[in-house]
């Protein structure tokens, strides 16, 4: 099945959005500086290739692969999961903020555990 994902960017200072992308049918979505990348955000605060995003057993997992880390509620981490409620995570310390959004195959997956309900699974603290 077909999974779709939104991703948007916000304004650090007033959390407006600025530009959003959508995929439909890639299990795998890079995002980083360089232009390889399927998301490009041209801030000195992220990486060449910073976030892999993929979709995993029904859930979309996020892992930082920069060295500028990413937050989640207020707490640097390595890896997150997005669940049917959304994921907002910070890129870099003071970087852009993204948003992320499931928006179909719902009737495929199992809902998110309830250790998934805030959003992130701290598997692997940032260092």
């Amino acid at each position: 099945m077909s999974c779709q994902i939104r991703v948007t960017l916000h304004q650090p200072m007033t959390e407006e959005p600025i530009d959003v992308w959508t995929f439909e049918g890639k299990p795998h979505i890079r995002i980083g500086r360089a232009a390889d990348n399927d998301i490009v955000l041209a801030n000195s605060r992220v990486s060449r290739h910073h976030i892999d995003i993929k979709h995993v057993f029904g859930i979309w997992k996020l892992e930082n692969v920069g060295i500028n880390g990413m937050t989640v509620d207020g707490q640097q981490v390595k890896l997150a999961w997005i669940n049917n409620h959304g994921l907002e995570v910070h890129v870099g310390q003071l970087g852009p903020i993204l948003k992320f959004w499931p928006d179909s195959c719902q009737e495929s997956v199992i809902d998110a555990p309830d250790s998934l309900e805030k959003t992130t699974l701290h598997e692997q603290p940032f260092a």
